[in-house]
């Protein structure tokens, strides 16, 4: 592969990339300085990489920026798939904190969840409380039905807050997974730069 095949496939992989045309100038003067310094074509594209791996990382960063932009399930899922497409190791290396931080969030939402279908039940049974008086009177000798009532209510209401606690801290969650996969696409940058 010369210089004119390594910019021609570079330039074809690097479609979608807005700074396309900066990347291939970079890389034109990569090869214009090795040149001078009496470096073949062969030597520059060893020392560059292939350019399916530097198609990659700017394919990875793009879809990492893209995610940034706009806050979606879909564009962090790509920017996933994108970043642990730079190499085996990112399998392992983004794969362990994407899968912790949808347990905290499953997990999170479900206690939510719970909460608040507990106060619904605790609220239907102060309303019930008429029809099946005899039984929960035994139990329940003394309190009032609107107190029970109430009581469903509060944790009804503890049920959304936790919930909407969930919604911030998955924000939050997000922009530490952007950040790390960043973290991770840079990483890889500097190991293709080397």
């Amino acid at each position: 592969m010369n210089k004119k095949d390594f910019l021609k496939k570079l330039e074809e992989l690097l479609e979608g990339v807005p700074e396309k045309g900066e990347i291939i100038y970079d890389y034109k003067e990569h090869f214009d300085i090795g040149n001078e310094n009496g470096k073949s074509d062969s030597e520059i594209i060893e020392e560059l990489g292939s350019p399916e791996d530097i198609a990659m990382q700017y394919n990875a960063s793009l879809m990492v920026s893209k995610a940034e932009e706009k806050m979606s399930v879909v564009a962090i899922l790509k920017a996933i798939a994108s970043v642990i497409s730079l190499g085996l190791l990112n399998l392992f290396l983004v794969m362990g904190p994407v899968a912790i931080i949808i347990s905290i969030l499953v997990g999170g939402f479900a206690v939510a969840g719970g909460i608040a279908a507990t106060g619904i039940g605790i609220m239907i049974s102060a309303m019930a409380y008429p029809f099946v008086s005899l039984v929960v009177e035994q139990v329940l000798v003394g309190v009032s039905v609107y107190l029970i009532f109430f009581t469903g209510l509060m944790v009804f209401s503890l049920g959304v807050i936790v919930f909407i606690l969930g919604i911030i801290f998955t924000k939050y969650l997000y922009k530490v997974l952007l950040k790390y996969l960043r973290y991770n696409v840079n990483l890889v940058k500097r190991g293709i730069d080397k």
